[in-house]
């Protein structure tokens, strides 16, 4: 096996792994099996916009997330991989998903329980800003 995908199987060992351990923090009092929640209170879909990069992992490198914007589906798990040293969060602008501080080096999955464009930010840094739009 190439050095490369030797690289990409323990990454992903890493993931399922620190996944199974990691908990999901809702600061609304209502906390659904996705992960995420619908804050609208219609249950109704927000709408769809933008373009950008089709995939289920979103990497925070050199203070910044990339890809960037980010083309899901909803129910789709996006894992996201904290690839500085130091702390950030993925936190919807709308607080529909947020993955609580990741350290250095870890990771956390969420997945979208609704289609539209949803904005997040990092907590910690907010320049530090991203798109995601689901369908």
């Amino acid at each position: 096996m190439s050095r490369r995908l030797t690289g990409v199987a323990v990454l992903m060992l890493l993931v399922l792994g620190l996944g199974a351990c990691s908990s999901s923090k809702d600061y609304s009092g209502t906390k659904d099996n996705s992960g995420t929640k619908d804050n609208s209170g219609t249950g109704a879909a927000k709408s769809t916009a933008g373009g950008g990069a089709k995939g289920t992992a979103v990497a925070i490198k050199n203070f910044a997330f990339s890809p960037n914007p980010l083309q899901a589906k909803v129910g789709e798990p996006i894992t996201v991989m904290n690839q500085d040293s130091t702390a950030h969060t993925v936190t919807a602008d709308d607080q529909s998903f947020d993955t609580g501080n990741l350290d250095g080096g870890a990771s956390k999955t969420i997945k979208p329980a609704a289609a539209g464009t949803f904005k997040y930010h990092c907590n910690i840094h907010n320049y530090m800003t991203g798109t995601l739009t689901v369908s």
